[in-house]
């Protein structure tokens, strides 16, 4: 029994983070302004920011440092236009 609720409860929380937004909006946000904090440790990378679906409207969520992810790179997102308008492709570690 507890290793049915183990399992079940590893694919539920894979498909909830496999969900994603899509909203589109036909004009894309402003550039958000960016301050970089210092770098805490040499090896960190920056992750950057991310627009976040939120409300109804998309919301500038800051970029941060983070360890790096062996073997990874991080791809920052971007703003890609489809029919329609525009929607964000999140940032990920590739």
């Amino acid at each position: 029994m507890k290793k049915l609720i183990v399992i079940s409860a590893l694919l539920l929380s894979l498909g909830a983070t496999s969900c994603r937004t899509r909203a589109v909006v036909t004009t894309r946000p402003e550039a958000a302004v960016v301050v970089r904090p210092a770098q805490p440790h040499p090896d960190y990378v920056w992750v950057s920011g991310d627009w976040v679906w939120v409300g109804g409207r998309y919301t500038w969520r800051d970029g941060y440092w983070a360890p790096p992810r062996a073997g990874h790179v991080w791809v920052e997102g971007r703003w890609t236009e489809r029919k329609g308008g525009w929607y964000w492709e999140k940032g990920h570690w590739r």
